[in-house]
């Protein structure tokens, strides 16, 4: 009997520690994100309106001029019109049987590492009555909680043999020998050596007294019943702390989370944020996702409409009675952390804005993440019963790794990655299925400026053409055929990069020119010195660069110096450590940045490191006082477009404190009067920019959508000026340049004077098609067809765009410019006018004259 005791305790010991593996980090820290140690229940406040909320349902949250908010006797809101008595429900009508339908909220978590587990609040919270509602100003606080009340337990975990038979006097025979069958009984003297030293290790006071372990309580009757019997014979709280001592710290927690989310009516709309100061739950089962309102106002079997969603330049899939399919699609908002999923393929996961909107029956709405996009992904789901768009918020970063012997695992973050989380629903009443996505670029762009985040700029009245120049590559080789070296390649000498920019200026007019080099520095592209400016003398040194920045300076084109403050591949004299200053991922080992290859199609792991967000300050630092930005701006690279986090030692720089890190330096940099360029569109640092560049021109192609459109170019439009995602990837057809002129985009190319041969053998393949030479004549052709097709319109706003047929697509401009673009094969008559096939229309509203 002792030995089998034992082997179950050595069974235990074993499997307990393996489950802490993926939260000891590589220094031993133990993670500390468990909202509560002590136990998990409801709050106790005066503002308690459950009982009236369950006896008088729908019960009135608030209401103002527009809407009311009401909240149903299952803790489930909804919104009412106070004019066209439209109402917006948080659950559809029908669950069919399935506990998601009519959840508010769903939770999903880690057992352990290769185990999640999904609860809804209708099933395993309202349906067991463990939900509260707290009245607040104009809504109410939700508490719900998903497993058990632990606090009302008070029964020890562990108590001595005196204190037990002291209790067990006060109980009922009965009840007594219902506790001794819960608890085993260990006396240190009926044990061999080695069985005392481990069971020493494990309950040190055995040394001192006999114990009572807990040992067979498995079910909720059980657990209630035991309560009972202790509270009976008097038993208290205090009791408990004094009887469970160390141990109760060591004991596993039981599955129990409290959530509570807050709404709030708006004179738009309302707000769901999640109220984290009422939050409780333990660090042995990390939360890794909340999805809050996951069914609001979904579309049934027969309700047609859209979902308008952020991926790339925007996207819109239909809802109708022909989709039938289940799909769904997952967008990151601001991309995938590259700490956790490495590959470097910004085009298919590019998701500049947090927010989403639906429309459907003659109305519509906007979800927008105001402080919280960076821990949110967006879901979108079609199917036969519903179809439904929603936020899913990430509490604790996780990341799968595969082991020799076990084939998943998943490693926790040690602290919490949450910020505030709060989503603003806007509501949009009396708007027609053409016209919504128009309205729901205006009101964000409006939300934009009111939160200081899109300011005018002085966007000149033409397009942009950035002409992306590259001075030098290294490469590793053998000298003398057994002695590795790595040497530097000039693709365009400073020297060569003015041939090309004059020649350039010419077809743009200086003005609209724009000259971004990259590779400048000593060793080239991928191997600037971390902290300080370093030269190629093989593309003309510091002197050429000096020259070539002041003659730019002399025909007015505005320059701009790459400085990379993402990507580094270590060298032995540039000054970065990787031990110290590259990002970690949740298993704390550097993370290579993996790249696709065209050639080989597919992603490599490469030599390149992620800069850790912690340093970002010590590059903008040791560039941003060199003389060389008194005369060029700076290009700030995919620091506007990549977002991750580094795990580093266990100590989380999370995407929050990432976004304020480049928030605070690319302020600085403006305060020195830096004119910045960056890629994307990523909403935290648009105000500092003066142009952006790689902007797409369409969503990322998955087949879950079934229509591109310009959203992002709605919102930035006359604002901001911007330039396509590099042309050298796209084929330039009729009908590219038509994406061109339908997005107002201006021009973006990478460019080299000289090709290196074995391109497709570095980190650098994505160049094999950069060569002036080989680019310039279809430079010349789109830039004049598209900048001809947007000349003035550079600096107006986009007000709609729509289409008039599958095929025939119209965006309009503040001014009453109106363009007609054709993409299908057949002419189109526009008001007495035609566009012939991949062609354009330009109506002007002053004149109403054609011109294209």
């Amino acid at each position: 009997m002792k030995k089998r005791i034992i082997s179950v305790i050595l069974v235990v010991a074993i499997v307990f520690g393996y489950i802490s593996l993926s939260r000891i980090l590589s220094d031993g820290r133990k993670t500390e994100y468990g909202f509560s140690k002590n136990g998990i229940a409801f709050s106790q406040e005066d503002n308690d309106i459950t009982d009236s909320v369950i006896s008088s349902t729908p019960y009135t949250l608030g209401e103002n001029e527009n809407y009311k908010l009401e909240i149903t006797n299952q803790a489930d809101i909804q919104i009412v019109s106070k004019t066209s008595g439209q109402v917006w429900k948080a659950v559809p009508d029908n669950n069919f049987g399935n506990s998601k339908y009519s959840s508010s909220l769903i939770l999903t978590y880690f057992v352990d590492e290769k185990t999640k587990k999904t609860v809804y609040s209708s099933q395993d919270a309202v349906a067991k009555n463990q939900f509260r509602i707290f009245q607040t100003e104009n809504g109410a606080r939700v508490e719900y909680v998903f497993g058990e009340l632990t606090s009302i337990y008070v029964y020890p975990d562990i108590i001595s043999k005196d204190r037990l038979e002291m209790y067990l006097d006060k109980m009922d025979p009965e009840d007594g020998e219902y506790i001794l069958r819960r608890y085993q009984l260990y006396v240190l003297s009926e044990y061999e050596k080695n069985e005392r030293e481990y069971l020493l290790s494990l309950y040190p006071r055995l040394k001192e007294e006999n114990l009572y372990i807990l040992s067979d309580i498995s079910t909720p009757y059980m657990k209630n019943r035991v309560n009972d019997i202790f509270l009976g014979a008097g038993y208290t709280e205090e009791d408990k702390k004094k009887d469970n001592g160390d141990f109760s710290a060591d004991a596993k927690n039981p599955q129990s989370f409290k959530i509570a989310v807050q709404y709030k009516l708006t004179e738009a709309g309302f707000t769901a944020s999640l109220d984290l100061e009422n939050c409780a739950f333990y660090d042995d089962y990390p939360i890794a996702n909340l999805q809050i309102l996951p069914y609001f106002n979904a579309y049934k079997k027969g309700e047609e409409g859209y979902f308008l969603l952020p991926s790339g330049s925007g996207a819109l899939t239909y809802i109708n009675s022909t989709k039938t399919k289940e799909e769904s699609i997952e967008l990151p908002v601001f991309g995938k952390n590259l700490a956790i999923y490495p590959q470097n393929d910004v085009a298919d996961n590019q998701c500049a804005f947090p927010m989403y909107g639906a429309y459907k029956n003659g109305s519509a709405y906007m979800c927008i993440f105001n402080r919280c996009g960076q821990q949110t992904s967006i879901h979108a789901e079609t199917g036969q019963l519903y179809s439904t768009v929603y936020p899913s918020y990430s509490i604790i970063d996780s990341q799968v790794s595969s082991l020799k012997s076990e084939a998943i695992i998943w490693f926790s973050a040690s602290e919490l990655s949450t910020d505030t989380i709060e989503a603003e629903y806007r509501l949009i009443e009396d708007v027609t299925y053409g016209d919504a996505y128009s309205e729901m670029a205006r009101i964000y762009r409006e939300s934009l400026i009111s939160q200081g985040l899109l300011a005018k700029h002085d966007v000149g009245k033409d397009i942009p053409l950035v002409a992306n120049i590259f001075q030098t590559i290294n490469y590793d080789t053998m000298q003398f055929g057994c002695f590795p070296v790595n040497k530097e390649f000039s693709l365009t000498t400073f020297e060569e990069s003015f041939t090309i920019a004059e020649e350039l200026s010419r077809l743009t007019g200086n003005e609209n020119l724009y000259v971004l080099l990259t590779g400048w520095n000593r060793k080239g592209l991928g191997a600037q010195t971390f902290n300080k400016p370093s030269y190629s003398k093989i593309a003309g040194g510091q002197k050429g660069l000096l020259q070539l920045q002041d003659r730019l300076s002399e025909k007015s084109i505005s320059g701009y110096l790459d400085v990379e403050f993402n990507f580094m591949k270590p060298h032995s004299r540039d000054g970065f450590n990787s031990d110290t200053q590259a990002v970690r991922d949740i298993n704390n080992a550097v993370v290579h940045v993996e790249r696709y290859n065209p050639k080989l199609d597919a992603f490599e792991k490469t030599f390149l490191q992620l800069i850790s967000p912690a340093q970002f300050k010590k590059v903008f630092d040791g560039f941003g006082g060199s003389k060389l930005f008194q005369k060029s701006g700076m290009g700030v690279n995919q620091l506007t477009q990549l977002l991750y986090s580094d795990y580093a030692n266990g100590v989380v720089n999370s995407k929050s404190e990432t976004i304020a890190e480049i928030s605070r330096n690319l302020k600085a940099l403006r305060k020195k009067n830096i004119s910045l360029i960056g890629d994307g569109a990523n909403v935290y640092s648009l105000n500092y920019l003066n142009i952006l560049n790689s902007v797409p021109i369409a969503s990322n192609g998955d087949n879950f959508f079934d229509e591109d459109i310009p959203f992002v170019q709605m919102v930035l439009h006359g604002y901001l000026s911007y330039a396509s995602a590099a042309l050298n990837d796209l084929t330039l057809s009729d009908d590219t340049m038509l994406k061109l002129i339908e997005t107002g985009s201006g021009l973006n190319y990478r460019l080299t004077m000289n090709s290196y041969g074995d391109i497709f053998e570095t980190d650098y393949s994505y160049l094999y098609n950069a060569k002036y030479e080989n680019n310039k004549e279809s430079i010349a052709r789109c830039y004049e067809r598209v900048a001809k097709a947007l000349k003035n319109l550079n600096d107006k706003t986009m007000v709609s765009h729509r289409h008039l047929t599958d095929e025939v697509v119209k965006t309009e401009y503040e001014n009453g410019t109106e363009i007609i673009l054709n993409y299908g094969n057949s002419d189109y008559t526009y008001n007495g006018k035609t566009c012939k096939p991949h062609d354009y229309l330009r109506v002007d509203d002053s004149t109403r004259s054609e011109s294209n």
